[in-house]
């Protein structure tokens, strides 16, 4: 199996909450289609490694706590 790390500048949230910028950190992801400020109930269509797809929905935005659902 193989494996791979990525040190990624600033916190969590920052990361989280930028949606279209995924990609750029999990190289699994192909792409993000969706709003660039994320919503709780939006869908993001997730074509995802090796020809999988799905999509990704952010089920609570607090500032204490980021949910999302695969």
């Amino acid at each position: 199996m193989e494996q791979a790390s990525l040190a990624i500048n600033g916190s969590p949230a920052d990361v989280l909450l930028n949606p279209l910028a995924l990609p750029l950190w999990n190289e699994a992801f192909l792409s993000f289609d969706g709003p660039a400020t994320p919503a709780v109930g939006v869908r993001y269509t997730l074509p995802a490694r090796p020809g999988l797809s799905g999509w990704l929905e952010y089920t609570a935005i607090t500032p204490g706590r980021i949910e999302m659902s695969w």
